[in-house]
């Protein structure tokens, strides 16, 4: 339970920090973590009504479901969860995003001679 904390922590940081560093502007990273929150809020609430259940559990292999559903971890989920321990496997391609986020920062920023 306290390594899927620290995860969700270091996941968060590292797309917010590097949408910070693509956009230039922590309000930006800030504006655009909140617009993927209530997206996915709002794509949950219109999907939870069983009429598309694809678009439900896409929306939960992101960070922010993954965080807002840390009350289900390690229990069944109910109807959150298609695979054993899906848990485990959001939190693998969530850091695998993360890292990939982190990736092409690193790839953008070589390009510019920052000084």
């Amino acid at each position: 339970m306290m390594l899927l904390g620290i995860i969700v922590l270091f996941v968060f940081h590292a797309v917010s920090f590097g949408i910070g560093m693509v956009s230039g502007n922590a309000y930006w990273s800030f504006l655009i973590l909140s617009g993927m929150g209530i997206f996915c809020f709002l794509a949950n609430i219109f999907s939870g009504n069983g009429t598309s259940f694809l678009l439900h559990q896409l929306t939960e292999w992101n960070p922010i479901m993954f965080w807002w559903k840390q009350y289900k971890w390690f229990t069944d989920m109910d109807v959150d969860s298609v695979l054993p321990w899906q848990e485990c496997l959001e939190a693998a391609v969530c850091t695998g995003m993360a890292a990939g986020i982190l990736w092409l920062c690193r790839r953008y920023f070589d390009k510019k001679d920052i000084l």
